[in-house]
């Protein structure tokens, strides 16, 4: 029954247990025990039948209802989470952006102060060269 309606057992279970009630309050409502509640639907009485009725079309909208607002908050935590991960994403990616960025620029430093030291050695070579 569950797995037609769509929902868990404790749902169902729980429904069952309001549909109890509800004949209760219905037979407290008539002045009837629940036996002459089940009397009175056997033998045909139509107000007894008809309180049933509604109180059982109560107890299923309640029912697909309750299933309802279950998958859309469902659906909104899997948004959010969703969200979450996206972010997460975005500051890993940033995150590496930068490194690569700053890598980038320490490594441009690096080859010019090589060239540079370089290029000064090589003009102290020369000069000492040329004062020979």
């Amino acid at each position: 029954m569950a797995t037609r309606l769509g929902c868990d057992i404790n749902t169902i279970a729980s429904a069952i247990q309001g549909v109890r009630s509800d004949i209760a309050s219905v037979g407290s409502q008539l002045g009837f025990s629940s036996e002459r509640i089940i009397n009175a639907v056997n033998q045909g009485d139509c107000g007894v039948i008809q309180a049933l009725k509604d109180c059982c079309c109560e107890t299923q909208k309640s029912i697909l209802t309750n299933n309802y607002e279950n998958r859309i908050a469902i659906g909104d935590a899997t948004a959010s989470l969703k969200d979450t991960v996206n972010f997460v994403g975005l500051q890993v990616e940033k995150g590496f952006s930068t490194t690569n960025y700053e890598t980038q620029a320490q490594t441009c430093a690096l080859q010019n102060t090589i060239r540079d030291a370089g290029t000064a050695n090589t003009n102290a070579i020369i000069a000492k060269l040329d004062a020979m």
